[in-house]
């Protein structure tokens, strides 16, 4: 059940922070080697030199996940991704049957906009792949009204990729679907680059073309 989930953020300059930090190696360690997302939680796969900020999901038992504040200047300006490396353990899902944000979850996401706020960034942001042309953060989001939350059609650069690698041997997963809202109230918009979907289905056919 949410109600005995806790859920605190630490940001970077928070004494606590480097706990935080060795409680989330140890649920990371924790991760089947064959699961698809494996990579990414490995100790260089989390990328914790990028993190301003990390929340932990916790119950009587212990830590039950974690997601974290990221920072890209190169690619994101002034701007993070929350919710970055998002992980729940698999014997304690606690979202809903509709697949909507439960409310431990807009617990931390307000709590990382926060702290965002707090450490002077212009914009935040929640990315991720998507298969069709439509922007799925839509469906989680749309009932979070406490937040203004952009939606643009555009696919939006996730990690610095070299130009001529980019052009002829693109990575899709670079290439994400995000949900954006403003942290300062003269932030009209993010300065990251982006293709349109028409670009998006060119750079697949790229990519299938040498598999």
């Amino acid at each position: 059940m949410n109600s005995n989930i806790s859920v605190c953020t630490y940001p970077i300059n928070d004494p606590r922070f480097g706990r935080a930090l060795n409680r989330i190696y140890l649920m990371a360690e924790e991760i089947d080697s064959t699961d698809k997302l494996y990579m990414n939680y490995t100790f260089d796969g989390l990328k914790v030199k990028e993190w301003i900020g990390v929340s932990i999901y916790e119950n009587d038992l212990g830590i039950c996940g974690f997601s974290s504040i990221n920072k890209r200047p190169d690619i994101w300006g002034n701007g993070v991704r929350i919710l970055n490396r998002f992980l729940k353990a698999p014997h304690y899902r606690f979202e809903n049957k509709k697949r909507l944000l439960s409310v431990a979850t807009k617990k931390m996401i307000k709590q990382q906009l926060e702290v965002a706020r707090e450490l002077g960034y212009d914009f935040a942001f929640i990315s991720r792949e998507s298969k069709g042309k439509r922007n799925v953060l839509q469906h989680y989001l749309k009932y979070y009204n406490d937040v203004k939350w952009n939606y643009p059609p555009d696919r939006y650069q996730m990690f610095y990729m070299d130009h001529d690698v980019m052009i002829d041997n693109p990575i899709l997963s670079c290439w994400q679907h995000v949900a954006w809202t403003p942290l300062k109230t003269d932030t009209k918009d993010i300065n990251i680059p982006s293709i349109t979907e028409d670009e998006f289905i060119e750079f697949k056919k790229i990519r299938d073309s040498k598999d």
